[in-house]
């Protein structure tokens, strides 16, 4: 499970988008996260040491029970600047290294592509960055949900995989063996019978549980 992530500015080491996804309890007091902008440097720090000492970046780091996943990129903001920006992902240490990169790298990616001009006109100095950038929490859910369109391109260039279709369940009925569209490819010919096939042995394995 993802639990934290986190957007730093790699020139300066500023926080310039941190969310939680785990679920708090409605009776915990919410503090103020005044270490995030610490970890946010520290991990810059840590990044910089890595590549000066062994040449090697510093992409995942694995605890009892939790995972860093760090993509550390330069992107071009403008057509004739670019921007080092560094995505930091926290999730259970159970959770794939492949996995977490590439969770990090779509929402780096899509972070940048949204706020490039602001990026570009960013400076050194040590402003509030994480208001400019706090309606990215409006976005993520339609980045997470994209992710599976990376990840069945790369399950049919496994050998011995013809081809790979992923459903839809029909969020609206409560019920995951109801079955509302084909998602990918998403252009698949036939839909309606890939759903209609599919569906039928949902619910004979469904007849036969019961």
């Amino acid at each position: 499970m993802i639990r934290k992530l986190m957007l730093i500015s790699g020139a300066s080491g500023l926080l310039l988008y941190r969310t939680s996804f785990e679920i708090e309890s409605p009776d915990r007091i919410q503090q103020p996260d005044g270490r995030s902008g610490l970890i946010a440097g520290l991990i810059t720090a840590l990044i910089d040491f890595s590549q000066k000492q062994v040449q090697v970046p510093f992409t995942h780091m694995k605890f009892e029970k939790m995972a860093l996943h760090v993509v550390d990129t330069m992107v071009f903001v403008s057509r004739s600047q670019q921007q080092r920006v560094i995505c930091c992902l926290e999730s259970d240490s159970e959770d794939d290294e492949r996995f977490g990169r590439l969770v990090a790298s779509e929402l780096l990616f899509a972070f940048v592509d949204e706020y490039a001009e602001k990026l570009a006109d960013m400076n050194a100095r040590a402003e509030n960055y994480e208001v400019l950038f706090e309606d990215f929490s409006s976005r993520i859910y339609f980045i997470m949900e994209n992710l599976a369109i990376p990840i069945m391109r790369d399950l049919e260039e496994k050998e011995g995989v013809k081809y790979a279709i992923l459903l839809k369940p029909s969020m609206s009925e409560y019920d995951y063996n109801i079955l509302s569209s084909v998602w990918y490819p998403s252009r698949h010919r036939n839909h309606t019978v890939v759903l209609a096939e599919v569906q039928t042995f949902l619910n004979v394995a469904a007849d036969i549980s019961t």
